[in-house]
């Protein structure tokens, strides 16, 4: 059935945007946002509040594509046929872009235009008008290698990139250094000989998918959201400016699966972006004039600004302490964030939780006791658990162990280490090991992968061998250990099914009996 009067967009949850052609551009106008896209170059404009952004145009390195075993570049703009189209789901809109027939260039002979058919969409979406960027491909005998869409950020006037590789690094636009995320430097420029190159999930390239901009008071935000078969390009020469942009790589020798990237705008923000912080809302100490005394700053160094306990250790810079009452609001709102951008994870880490004591609050607007602290602790664990699936935390006291499913250990005590934690429970909660280190068997222990991408056969050997233990005593007690000479070098710890593991710590060996079955080993 057909309506007769059709309703606003407005009131049905559609974007309030328009999309129209005029001297070759395509024009998205938001409430918010205006974005200009150039039908010649595919260079894009946005407008977003009072700050500008733009992507540099289409050159002749957009897209490595194999054609008939042999791979070259293709310029996306060069693309002999380009259709423009409008584009709209119900809840983002913008404009369908087209791209086919490319021929190579600089042979003495073309042939006919490669069969490779290309779909890119450029699209305002949501409340915030983001802009988000998705392509998918049609390929034949012609296969994509690389792709890089959208373009990089034209950096000439951004101060600073903020860069997810290692922990995070901030790179100012006139850096002196030629700087790479990955490759090692020498003397200031980047070693010839590493080829090792920007992909997702190394550490050194990027520990989360997305990377930011800051020009004055504005900022802006590239999330990857389909991040694993991707990289971004990336150069930074000495004195800059900074090229980086999504890379798509190819799964299993094509581009295969559509690829998404969005871009998020901030009228005022930085690389921390807290727009929430108050410091009223801050752990107050009970006065100003005594030392602070707030673990872990008192382990790490901290300062007091009249009575709130300031420190400076973790990544992100000066920081304070929230007061546990508004854990949750918080918690809440950053994965509800997540949730409305398609991003679900089946699972959080609440670093610290378990491992940091209760703070107390004297502030009297709303005063928090390491009771009500626990209390609130215990209540992110249970709304994480429900939303999402699997709990972890750092370390685990033993009042955390009812709420989390994983944690991480502890080094070994600083005279006779005993699994003291273990004997109690071992079988309530999984503890994650170094498959270097002999306690992740001694203590029927999961196996932490780390960086897998420089895996030896031994190391290979010794994470399979204690997964296979695990598997076999994660729900089992621990009901015994003791020690099997003098000098504490020898130990066993005994599991209730009959298990027993034997480390030798001058030998490093391990012994387990019955001993575990591995296929291939």
């Amino acid at each position: 059935m057909l309506f007769g009067q059709q309703l606003p967009r407005e009131e049905w949850g559609a974007p309030f945007v328009k999309v129209l052609r005029e001297d070759g551009n395509w024009i998205v106008t938001g409430k918010k946002n205006t974005v200009t896209l150039n039908e010649t170059n595919l260079a894009i404009k946005i407008q977003a509040d009072s700050a500008t952004w733009a992507t540099v145009a289409s050159s002749p390195e957009d897209m490595l594509v194999k054609h008939r075993g042999e791979e070259f570049t293709l310029r996306l703009a060069d693309a002999r046929k380009r259709v423009f189209e409008p584009y709209d789901t119900g809840f983002k809109t913008g404009v369908k872009i087209r791209l086919s027939r490319w021929q190579r260039v600089n042979v003495p002979y073309q042939g006919p235009a490669l069969d490779l058919l290309l779909f890119l969409t450029v699209c305002l979406e949501g409340k915030d008008e983001e802009l988000v960027f998705d392509v998918a491909a049609q390929e034949e005998e012609t296969r994509i290698r690389q792709l890089d869409w959208p373009a990089a950020l034209d950096a000439r006037e951004i101060d600073c990139t903020l860069l997810p590789n290692i922990r995070g690094n901030l790179l100012p636009r006139h850096w002196p250094q030629e700087y790479s995320p990955i490759r090692t430097l020498k003397e200031g420029k980047v070693d010839p000989t590493d080829k090792s190159v920007v992909q997702s999930n190394v550490i050194e390239c990027w520990s989360m998918s997305w990377w930011g901009f800051q020009k004055g008071k504005s900022a802006m935000m590239v999330i990857v959201e389909t991040p694993d078969d991707a990289a971004y390009q990336f150069e930074h020469p000495a004195g800059g400016p900074t090229l980086i942009g999504p890379r798509w790589r190819v799964s299993l020798g094509r581009l295969g699966y559509p690829r998404t990237a969005r871009f998020c705008f901030f009228k005022s923000g930085n690389y921390v972006d807290a727009p929430s912080y108050d410091p009223q809302f801050a752990i107050h100490e009970e006065n100003d004039v005594s030392p602070s005394v707030a673990f872990p700053g008192s382990r790490f160094g901290l300062w007091k600004e009249s009575a709130i306990p300031f420190m400076d250790h973790w990544d992100g810079g000066k920081q304070t302490f929230l007061n546990p009452r508004f854990m949750l609001g918080h918690l809440i709102k950053n994965y509800q964030l997540l949730f409305e951008h398609g991003i679900c994870p089946q699972g959080s880490y609440l670093d610290v939780f378990g491992y940091v004591p209760p703070d107390e609050d004297f502030n009297p607007e709303h005063p928090a006791t390491r009771t009500d602290c626990m209390r609130e602790r215990i209540a992110c664990y249970n709304w994480t658990r429900h939303h999402m699936g699997i709990v972890g935390t750092e370390a685990a006291c033993d009042w955390v162990v009812p709420f989390a499913d994983i944690f991480s250990p502890l080094g070994p005590g600083k005279c006779v280490p005993v699994p003291l934690f273990n004997l109690v429970y071992h079988d309530a909660i999984i503890t994650t090991y170094n498959p270097d280190d002999l306690h992740g068997f001694l203590n029927g222990g999961l196996p932490q992968g780390g960086d897998l991408s420089n895996l030896n056969g031994e190391t290979l050997r010794r994470i399979r061998r204690m997964a296979a233990l695990h598997q076999r005593v994660a729900l089992v007690e621990m009901t015994d250990h003791e020690f099997l000479d003098p000098k504490y070098r020898k130990e066993r710890t005994t599991f209730a099914d009959g298990t027993t593991v034997t480390v030798d710590w001058d030998t490093k060996t391990v012994d387990i009996v019955p001993e575990i079955s591995i296929p291939g080993m």
